[in-house]
Order: C-alpha cells, then sequence, then structure tokens
C-alpha cells in the first residue's frame, strides 16, 4: 500500500520534480518492459461520521474479479504496439515496490530485495508497477484515510453522501540501475485531470453495516470499478509519455 506524499510539503524541504512525460524520453521503442499490477483484491466500504464513534471500515474479498489480469491486460495492449510488455504471475509474486523517499516524495531505488535481479535475469529493461493508494480524503477533506477502491460514505449531522472511487499509483523502474524514473503522482487530487484518483457519485437504498451486507451489494458495483480504474489507467500512460496505440 502506498501512502501519497504531497508535492506541497515536500517543496518546503527540496522542491518536487516533475516526472511528467519521462517515458517518452528514457523508455525507447521495442524496450521489454514487465507490467507488474499489484492492486489489493479488496473492495472497501468505510464510512466516517460525525463523530469517530460512527466511524467504521470492513472489505469484501473480489479477488475472482481479477481486476489486475484486467488491467495488466489494458496496459500491454497500448503498449504493445511501440514497447514489448510482457507479465508474468511467477515473476510478479517475487516483486515487492520500494518504499518512498520522504525527501523526494517518490520511490527508493529498487535492489536485489524487490526482486530486480529476477528481472535482470529475464531481460527486462523496464518494470511499471500498479498499486494501490493510501489517500488522506480528498473527497470530503477529513482526516481520515481511504484506500484502494470501494465504496466511501461520508456522514455529517444527517447529510450523507456516497461514492464508488478508485485510486492507484504508477511507478516505473530502470532495471538495470534499479533507479526510480517516473510515476503518475504529479497531478493535484483535486483536479479534474487527476491520475491518481476518480469518482462516482451513488446512493444506496439499504444502509450497509457489516461485511454480510456489503457481500449482498458488491457486484453491483464490479462495472463501477472497472470504468473507474480504466480511466486512471489511460490517463496515468498518457501523463508518463508512453507512445500507445489507441484500444
Amino acid at each position: 500500500m502506498r501512502i501519497l506524499v504531497f508535492c506541497a510539503f515536500v517543496m518546503l524541504i527540496q522542491g518536487c520534480a516533475s516526472t511528467q512525460g519521462i517515458a517518452s524520453k528514457e523508455v525507447a521503442a521495442k524496450s521489454k518492459i514487465f507490467i507488474a499490477s499489484q492492486l489489493n483484491n479488496e473492495f472497501n466500504f468505510q464510512v466516517t461520521g460525525t463523530t469517530a464513534f460512527q466511524n467504521k471500515k470492513f472489505a469484501a474479498n473480489v479477488e475472482h474479479w481479477k481486476l489486475n489480469s484486467h488491467v495488466e491486460n489494458r496496459v500491454i495492449n497500448q503498449l504493445k504496439g511501440v514497447y514489448s510488455p510482457q507479465t508474468d504471475n511467477q515473476i510478479n509474486d517475487q516483486l515487492t515496490i520500494p518504499s518512498d523517499n520522504y525527501l523526494t516524495g517518490y520511490s527508493n531505488a529498487m535492489t536485489s530485495e524487490n526482486g530486480l535481479n529476477v528481472l535482470k535475469d529475464q531481460g527486462f529493461d523496464y518494470v511499471l508497477f500498479i498499486t494501490p493508494i493510501d489517500f488522506q480524503d480528498a473527497y470530503y477533506q477529513t482526516n481520515q484515510y481511504v484506500e484502494g477502491y470501494g465504496i466511501y460514505n461520508r456522514s455529517f449531522f444527517g447529510s450523507d453522501n456516497k461514492i464508488v472511487y478508485s485510486q492507484i499509483s504508477f511507478t516505473l523502474f530502470d532495471v538495470n540501475t534499479g533507479k526510480f524514473l517516473a510515476s503518475n503522482g504529479d497531478t493535484g487530487h483535486n483536479s479534474g485531470d487527476s491520475v491518481w484518483i476518480t469518482h462516482k457519485n451513488i446512493t444506496i437504498s439499504k444502509d450497509i453495516s457489516n461485511l454480510e451486507q456489503l457481500n449482498e451489494i458488491v457486484e453491483n458495483y464490479k462495472s463501477d470499478v472497472f470504468t473507474l480504474t480504466n480511466n486512471l489507467v489511460d490517463k496515468s500512460i498518457k501523463y508518463m509519455g508512453f507512445q500507445v496505440q489507441k484500444l
């Protein structure tokens, strides 16, 4: 789980250089890119109430949705006309994304502990991680953290607002050096052009107060999650400067 570090804070320390468009400069045509989608298999349901006593959070297992496979295929289908993107579950299982560097706001370099040598042995030039974000509430500006994808319910003195949302991070590394190259994390999270997060307002006729009730409705929101995630995938690829072929 990535916890987003805001550039506004980082700039107080040393500035926050944009990585927008880096792929167009760093990644040559025909480069062999490993696509590693590591999104969680949990559909979150979170309520932030008027007081902390009303807050609740639980998650339904949606591994059968195969969201990671869907995301990997969408990325590969867009990149394969220019690059050589590939994925493999056994390799992916051996990879972990490095922790963030809190001085730069971006990832530390990859090392053998993150599976770098596995990628080198297979002849990859780059690796693109797609991971969930643990993001301080950008929807209703509370102090709560919202993670991954799912439904977020903000209840406040009788008003009740619900959204279905998706939050993802793209991070590109050079396999030869392990160096961090680029992310999709430079656009403001409240902007309509955000490549980090997106959401859709919804209404739910019944109260959801436990996991059993969530399991009864979760399949109704599979299409929304896939649509929102597709939107972020497409924006992220464009933002990072990859050359693509239209789907």
